[in-house]
């Protein structure tokens, strides 16, 4: 049996359903999870074919992006002096900014209780940047 690698498939919106399904069908892939409400599909696609396919894909009207889904390990910190900088930069982080009371984005997002959790185990601390591009046509970003 082919070794399976999986790839991520985001469909343009008002993409119907049977549509993309049709897409999947025609590719040979299998559909293992949906994102309904970001257009979001994961698919199954054997090794062999896992170029064909990101091409394939690519090439569709239907189709905003598709990649290939990774999986990505970070090894924790046990420098002492990369946390001894943690330490200084996370005593000042949370409180030295005159205007944090008008960053909505902060307080949605509940920064000021995960500061204080860092405060109290700053080893346990997980980060992870999910980043699928960027739309260089979104109104915010055309002058640039």
């Amino acid at each position: 049996m082919a070794t399976m690698k999986q790839l991520i498939v985001g469909f343009k919106p008002r993409t119907r359903r049977s549509d993309c399904l049709k897409l999947h069908k025609k590719m040979k892939t299998r559909l293992i999870n949906e994102i309904k409400e970001m257009g979001i599909h994961v698919v199954t696609v054997p090794n062999n074919e896992l170029r064909s396919c990101l091409s394939n894909y690519a090439s569709s009207r239907d189709v905003l992006f598709v990649e290939e889904d990774h999986l990505i390990q970070v090894e924790p910190v046990t420098n002492t002096t990369a946390l001894s900088s943690l330490e200084k930069v996370r005593s000042t982080v949370a409180t030295n900014d005159p205007l944090l009371e008008s960053q909505w984005g902060l307080a949605i997002v509940n920064a000021q209780g995960a500061w204080e959790l860092a405060r109290v185990s700053p080893i346990s601390a997980r980060i992870a940047i999910l980043d699928t591009g960027v739309n260089h046509d979104h109104p915010d970003l055309r002058e640039r």
